[in-house]
């Protein structure tokens, strides 16, 4: 059996492999062959360090199983691939298999479809829990052993999006800045470093605010959570009482 390219090699065996019941590690890459092997092939490291600073009490997936398909490249007069061959297959396994509902939960067939992650970012962008994001999930898939993801999934993809957000948020925040400051010139803003370059204090204002402060006066306000966030910087609002309120 042969196949044109290497992803087609590897969605094959990726098929095969989810509905025997095993995960699938690609290895072995070489100008000549590649290696698709049983993701519990291999032996496990066993922890020999102190059982008191145990963080997890983890056991390995290893087996040592040596189920695997090896393809041979294929190459025309100029050099450039045209056919992936298979010239070795083990298809024994010294381990149970998983049924394939259980199958599509392992790493190497998680889903990955962007369509399926833009909808979880929108939800959490709602607000919503983990738990009401699952049962979203259950019911679009017909059932909770349907689902592509776990809950672990959808907390990591939570996860990714918080550090992503927090990526580099000053410069993300000067340059919004700047973008309403080019857009109104009635909107001011200053910072100021301390005396190692980093920001002290940031203040903006924009032209309503400049408004209600020239008409109906001032009043400090604090923001009681400035001691829980991640700079623990205060952050200080001041408003005015207009006769809408």
């Amino acid at each position: 059996m042969s196949f044109h390219t290497e992803a087609e090699a590897k969605a094959f065996y990726m098929r095969y492999a989810q509905l025997a019941g095993f995960g699938v590690k690609m290895c072995n890459k070489k100008k000549f062959s590649r290696v698709m092997r049983c993701s519990c092939e291999g032996k496990g490291d066993f922890y020999k360090g102190d059982e008191a600073l145990r963080v997890r009490n983890k056991t390995t997936m290893k087996t040592k199983c040596k189920a695997h398909l090896k393809f041979t490249r294929v190459y025309d007069s100029e050099g450039s691939e045209v056919d992936m061959i298979i010239e070795k297959a083990n298809l024994f396994h010294n381990h149970l298999l998983h049924t394939p509902l259980k199958t599509k939960k392992m790493r190497s067939h998680k889903s990955t479809e962007p369509v399926l992650y833009q909808i979880i970012d929108e939800l959490q962008e709602a607000g919503m829990s983990t738990q009401s994001i699952k049962n979203v999930l259950q019911n679009m898939h017909g059932g909770a052993e349907l689902v592509p993801i776990t809950s672990r999934d959808i907390e990591n993809r939570k996860a990714t999006n918080v550090r992503e957000e927090h990526a580099d948020d000053i410069n993300k925040l000067i340059e919004f800045f700047k973008d309403c400051g080019a857009q109104n010139p009635q909107f001011r803003w200053e910072l100021k470093l301390d005396s190692e370059g980093v920001i002290h204090s940031l203040f903006w204002s924009h032209a309503s605010m400049q408004g209600d402060y020239a008409d109906f006066g001032d009043a400090m306000s604090f923001d009681t959570t400035h001691k829980t966030n991640i700079y623990e910087k205060p952050l200080t609002m001041f408003v005015g009482s207009n006769h809408h309120l």
